[in-house]
């Protein structure tokens, strides 16, 4: 659980709006990420490492929502996936999500650094994403539609490289 909610604190201003409510209820940004992530394989972080701030890379869920996943492959330290136009409408976004990690072992704490970037998308068509080679890390693409009152998302889980 502490990992949870190292990545939490890690995550809460890039996944802001990335979990949609279908419940009916509405959730707090925290209790979706936590509800989408408590029943996955245990990460261990012992709690001296929680309190420096430190977090284990994990391949949790980021986004929840409405859109198709989009299907992302790990090749040779990059990302790849194939934008199909008809999933695709004026204005949608593309946000590459990065988590990346100094230390070279995916299991040992470190500390991580959250950032995103949007690419909002225009023109769609059918075409092949694939990202430069990336560091040692934990990365996601998502989807995102703004509606009216809302925001849909693709669901999403962090690759680790």
């Amino acid at each position: 659980m502490r990992n949870i909610l190292a990545y939490y604190r890690l995550l809460k201003d890039v996944i802001v709006e990335q979990f949609e409510d279908s419940s009916g209820v509405r959730k707090s940004p925290y209790h979706s990420f936590v509800h989408h992530n408590i029943l996955l394989s245990p990460v261990e972080l012992p709690q001296a490492e929680y309190n420096k701030g430190l977090s284990v890379l994990a391949p949790y869920i980021i986004s929840f929502g409405s859109l198709p996943p989009l299907e992302v492959a790990v090749e040779d330290n990059s990302l790849r996936f194939s934008m199909k136009s008809e999933e695709w409408v004026k204005g949608d976004i593309l946000r590459l999500i990065k988590v990346e990690c100094p230390a070279p072992d995916n299991n040992t704490p470190s500390s991580l650094d959250a950032t995103y970037v949007d690419e909002v998308i225009n023109e769609p068509e059918n075409k092949l994403i694939m990202t430069s080679r990336l560091p040692n890390g934990a990365y996601a693409y998502v989807h995102i539609r703004n509606a009216v009152s809302r925001s849909l998302v693709s669901s999403q889980r962090l690759l680790l490289i």
